[in-house]
């Protein structure tokens, strides 16, 4: 039997304790809606494993706006229905002067949760921990199956290396290159804004570091130096041309693909997200695999060319999904690996299978139908990235701008959404190479990080560096900004031994959103199984 360290134990410890104490995990983030009006309610945000104590009074919105205001009796499996073979459903129980509700987590809009005196107001749609809580389950049920041993916190989150920045007084989490590359020839390059990076005594310095259960290959590390007109602010696309914004402006209208208001949500970066919402859907149903929000904004008449600023985050439970996908492959994953690596073509349909079914498709009304117009790559579930899509609206008829983001329920999260339409403004850019890079045994290995050659700083679980910049002479009539130019790829540790679901496989290449089906049906059994082992009810 294997050995773990009794960190990673931590998790299981939190969920036995709260069920001990008689309160629930449950996360209130999922469309988690502000409202200035009802300041004496708390934000607990989505996708974090967080207890309500039983008798807890909440105000449940559904999706119909009928607010049903009770004390919160715990989350529990809907009673099944004639005819009905899926697995069990999650649901609220409140009770409702002195009567117990069930409310299915479907029918929820976002539930408010009373402040204490040290936290900011809540409001939010509960499901976001219940993935989590599913996904440590699951993890549970493998302790001894896995072939390699544990080593971190994080053994079901998979994504990239962590690069933290120094912004004089500590590092700070703010960028996670390359998601997706998780094999050598999808390996590229990435861009991203260093929000917290800060010179100290002439230098910048940077932090990357392995956490997760994966090999990280790191080829190239570089800093772009971006100064700028004090008016403007600095951020990539996905192909790293940089791009200006002048005079972003908020979307005029919000709302997600169940047509619930989500404004408030997405019209500045404030850290509460509007989050897809993956339970309550048929996975039988095409229809319900797909969600997004459709955004407006006007639109001048002279307009010819945009600029659409995101702020995005994936879930944790995308995240996940990563290593479940690999391990459909089986015993055959080295031999998959080996065909993606050698594979022009191989590639070329994975990506696009990636693109329809995983990545944030940006679409765009042109007075008929969506029309695709770019998408955003994945970007990890650990913080928010911002990206800039350009787009053409030359041909779009009327005053408004409508798009559209979408991608397989419960893949993204979205924080800020603008448009703006001035052209980019001029901006100088130095890119600098490291001048040290230490590792964690103080072992150099500048050589590795300052070409982008394929000889790797190979990285592996617990490893780290530190990478320092000179810093240039800034000019203080501009704006500075710091971004990230980094390039590599990353190989999940997943089991291999199984049978492989070729068929399985196959079907997700064939089969637009068959694979999105298959992500709510194991969502399905995984909450089943998760209320099952709680006998059907958490309190």
């Amino acid at each position: 039997m294997k050995k773990y360290p009794l960190f990673f134990f931590y998790p299981f410890l939190a969920i036995l304790i709260c069920y001990l104490n008689g309160c629930t995990l449950i996360g209130l983030g999922i469309g988690a809606a502000a409202d200035a009006s009802k300041p004496d309610y708390r934000d607990i945000p989505g996708w974090k494993v967080q207890s309500i104590k039983k008798g807890t009074p909440v105000n449940v919105v559904l999706l119909d706006q009928e607010v049903v205001s009770g004390k919160f009796s715990g989350v529990r499996a809907m009673p099944a229905q004639p005819g009905d073979s899926s697995s069990a459903k999650p649901a609220l129980e409140i009770e409702v002067e002195n009567q117990s509700r069930l409310i299915p987590v479907k029918d929820v809009h976002h539930v408010e949760a009373p402040a204490n005196k040290n936290s900011g107001k809540l409001a939010g749609l509960l499901v976001g921990a219940m993935i989590d809580a599913t996904v440590i389950i699951v993890a549970a049920s493998s302790l001894g199956n896995e072939e390699s041993s544990s080593t971190s916190t994080s053994n079901t989150s998979f994504s990239c290396p962590f690069v933290y920045s120094f912004d004089g007084a500590r590092y700070r989490l703010d960028s996670e290159p390359f998601g997706g590359s998780i094999f050598k020839a999808a390996q590229r390059p990435d861009w991203d804004n260093l929000d917290y990076l800060q010179e100290v005594n002439g230098a910048y310095r940077l932090k990357i570091t392995n956490e997760l259960q994966e090999n990280q290959y790191v080829d190239e590390v570089k800093l772009l130096v971006v100064e700028h007109p004090k008016n403007t602010r600095v951020i990539p696309s996905f192909s790293g041309n940089l791009h200006t914004l002048t005079a972003p402006e908020p979307p005029a209208g919000a709302r997600d693909f169940r047509g619930a208001d989500i404004l408030s949500l997405v019209n500045r970066g404030d850290g509460e997200f509007w989050i897809s919402n993956p339970f309550g859907r048929d996975a039988n149903a095409i229809q319900e695999v797909r969600d997004g929000v459709i955004l407006e904004f006007p639109r001048p008449a002279s307009a010819k060319t945009a600029k659409l600023a995101l702020r995005v985050q994936n879930t944790l439970w995308a995240s996940y999904l990563q290593g479940q996908m690999l391990k459909l492959h089986g015993r055959d994953l080295d031999k998959w690996y080996a065909q993606m690596n050698q594979s022009p073509e191989a590639r070329k349909a994975l990506t696009r299978v990636m693109i329809r079914e995983g990545m944030l498709l940006v679409k765009v009304w042109n007075g008929k139908d969506w029309q695709t117009a770019d998408f955003v790559w994945e970007v990890g579930p650990n913080l928010p990235k911002e990206q800039v899509v350009p787009l053409n609206v030359e041909n779009i008829p009327g005053e408004k701008l409508i798009l559209r983001l979408e991608s397989t329920a419960g893949f993204w999260m979205i924080d800020y959404t603008a448009i703006d339409y001035t052209p980019d403004a001029a901006v100088t850019v130095q890119e600098l190479s490291p001048l040290r890079s230490p590792d964690q045994r103080q072992a150099e290995v500048l050589p590795l990080l300052q070409t982008a050659d394929e000889q790797y700083y190979v990285m592996e679980t617990g490893d780290r560096a530190e990478i320092v910049f000179e810093a240039p002479p800034q000019n203080p009539q501009l704006r500075r900004s710091c971004i990230l130019k980094a390039s590599g790829y990353y190989t999940i540790h997943v089991s291999s031994d199984s049978e492989p679901q070729t068929a399985m496989i196959q079907t997700f290449f064939n089969e637009p959103g068959r694979y999105g089906q298959f992500t709510l049906t194991l969502l399905d059994q995984y909450t089943g199984n998760l209320l099952a082992q709680t006998g059907g009810e958490r309190k």
